[in-house]
Order: C-alpha cells, then sequence, then structure tokens
C-alpha cells in the first residue's frame, strides 16, 4: 500500500512539474506600443524569437520579410549568428543584400579592399638592393681594368624590380577580404531598431498614403467636372475649340485691322483691308483704341452690328471682340442666355 501511494504521488509530481514547463504560447501578433518597447530595449534573443513568430504567422509576404529582417539583425546584434543561419537566413528573400546593410565601413583600408604593405625586397627604399638605386655594377677582370656594366636585376633602371620603385605594394586587405566592408553588431543594432519602428509607423503611413489617395481622386473628380461643365456651358454659347482655345464660330486668329472710325464707348468700325466690320472693346481697358491706328489681334465673332453711315443710310456689318468674355456678353445680350460665372 504504502508502495503504490509512493509511486501516485511521485506520479502527481512529475506531472504538475511538467505542466509548469510547458512552454508558452506561441505569439501571432503585436501590437505598436509592443514594437517601439521592443525597439527602445538591448537586443535579446528573447525578442528576436517573438518577431520570428509574429513573422511567421503574418499572411502578408512584404510584412513577413520585415519581421524577419527584424528578428535577423536582433540575433546578429546579440552575436547569436548560428541561430540566425539556422532559422531565418534561408527565409530571407534576399539574404546577401541584408547582411551587406549589416556591414560599416573597414576600417583597416578605409573602405578602399587594399592595404599599403612594405616591399620585403627593398626593405620599403624602392631601390634595386643589388646595384643600391645606382642601375650599374663595377666589372672586374683579371689584368684589365675596372669598369662598370648595367645591373641585371634592375636592368639598369636602379628601381626595385619588386614594387617598380614605389616602396611598397596593394594587398588585398585581410580584415574585410577586399570587400572593403565589415559585419558591425553597432550597425545591426541600428537596422533592428529602425526596422521595429518601421514596421509600427506603417498603419498610419498606409492611412495617411490612403487619404492623400483619396484627395488626389477627389481632386481630379472635380476637376473632370469642372471642365465637363465648362465644356457644357462654352457648347451651349456655340462655341468651338480651335488649337485648344474657345474661340466663337466664324473667329480668326491673328488678324490686322485698322481702326476707321469710332463709332460710341467700345465700338469702332474696323477694316482688315477687304471687309469693314464693328469692334466692341472694353473702353476702361482699351483706351489706346484710336482711329487710324493698326493692330494685330484675335477676334471673335459675336454677330451683327447696324449702324447708320454718313449718308444716312443703315448699314449692317459683322461684329467682332478682342477679348472672349466680351464677345459672350454679347452673344448673351441676343441670346438672353443667364450668366454662367463670367461677369
Amino acid at each position: 500500500m504504502k508502495t503504490t501511494l509512493t509511486i501516485l504521488c511521485a506520479m502527481f509530481a512529475a506531472f504538475a512539474f511538467g505542466a509548469e514547463k510547458k512552454a508558452a504560447p506561441k505569439k501571432t501578433s503585436i501590437t505598436e506600443s509592443e514594437l517601439r518597447a521592443i525597439a527602445k530595449a538591448k537586443p535579446n534573443a528573447k525578442d528576436a524569437g517573438t518577431l520570428y513568430q509574429v513573422g511567421m504567422a503574418t499572411n502578408n509576404v512584404e510584412r513577413k520579410q520585415e519581421f524577419f529582417k527584424a528578428s535577423a539583425a536582433c540575433l546578429l546584434a546579440c552575436g547569436k549568428y548560428d541561430t540566425y543561419k539556422k532559422y531565418i537566413k534561408g527565409r530571407l528573400s534576399n539574404a546577401k543584400a541584408f547582411e551587406d546593410s549589416l556591414k560599416d565601413k573597414c576600417k583597416q583600408c578605409g573602405g578602399t579592399g587594399r592595404k599599403d604593405l612594405r616591399c620585403h625586397v627593398c626593405s620599403g627604399k624602392g631601390k634595386c638592393p643589388t646595384c643600391r638605386g645606382s642601375g650599374r655594377l663595377v666589372s672586374m677582370g683579371f689584368n684589365r681594368p675596372n669598369g662598370t656594366k648595367p645591373c641585371h636585376r634592375c636592368r639598369g633602371g636602379g628601381k626595385c624590380p619588386k614594387c617598380g620603385g614605389a616602396g611598397s605594394s596593394k594587398a588585398k586587405c585581410g580584415s574585410c577580404a577586399g570587400t572593403g566592408k565589415v559585419f558591425r553588431e553597432s550597425v545591426a543594432e541600428r537596422v533592428f531598431r529602425d526596422t521595429c519602428i518601421a514596421i509600427a509607423d506603417r498603419p498610419a503611413a498606409e492611412a495617411r498614403a490612403k487619404a492623400e489617395a483619396a484627395e488626389r481622386e477627389r481632386k481630379r473628380i472635380a476637376k473632370e467636372k469642372k471642365k465637363k461643365e465648362e465644356t457644357e456651358f462654352m457648347e451651349s454659347l456655340g462655341l468651338v475649340k480651335i488649337y485648344g482655345k474657345w474661340m466663337t464660330p466664324g473667329s480668326a486668329q491673328g488678324i490686322r485691322f485698322r481702326v476707321v472710325q469710332i463709332l460710341g464707348p467700345g465700338r469702332a468700325l474696323c477694316t482688315d483691308g477687304d471687309i469693314y466690320f464693328c469692334l466692341i472693346y472694353a473702353a476702361h481697358i482699351n483706351q489706346d483704341i484710336a482711329e487710324g491706328y493698326i493692330y494685330t489681334n484675335d477676334l471673335y465673332r459675336c454677330g451683327t452690328y447696324t449702324y447708320t453711315s454718313v449718308e444716312n443710310a443703315p448699314r449692317t456689318v459683322a461684329k467682332f471682340a478682342i477679348d472672349l468674355d466680351v464677345a459672350i456678353k454679347e452673344i448673351k445680350k441676343s441670346q438672353k442666355l443667364t450668366t454662367y460665372g463670367i461677369d
């Protein structure tokens, strides 16, 4: 009996201990405040695991990659390269570009990837060690006077054959393997914080972009509506568009004419050399209209004008205006149209 009771107690204790050791449930979502708190904290493997779990549970491909990058940067910032290589590296869309973003300029070579190494042949002097830079060697022989001959090592140049006289040679930097950049945990930590903040700011940025797109669409619709209303109004007046410019039927561009006679305020009898016509203008603006003067302007047809000639005979001529608004007013007077934003 005692043995059975002991076994049952042991099993219960084992069960209770296992329940305490049960793994915590995986995190499938994270709030903006939690992300900002993680970004402020020192990088650690626990936060990297949280970001990795949330990334795995995310269906959005772009957002999943952001969480993976934040988790990877966090792991590398705290020196967990093996964990990064085992769990995350294979899941990144472009692991090489990501790893390059965690590198900084190599201090040993200044980012060039090459280092100056002193030449071991000339000990950095740049001179040929055989002739000591003279380029000549003394030639001695039996029963003959001493002479000189070109140095066989530098071929008479006097420069070190190894470095060419520079005293040093360029070699691949061993610290960065010739790439000019090296991984730094400080850079990885900065990337980790920036990525977390970017993920936290994304909802606000998306909402702002959506609002801006809606405002642009509203302005586009309003512009199209205004353009449509303007077109309908202009066409109701019988206007036509010539070279992108609204003009009345029978109008002409760039006509050279001469003022023959002032008929009254804002009216003048003019001729272009072939026909006579009545010109309508704003007297308070165009005060330089004078008899005998020659002008060049666009003429807008706006009906006909009847006046009494010097022979006391009625005469009807075409009526033009030098301003579209004036022409429209004249047309509205004759057609009794209501004003539409033009006074």
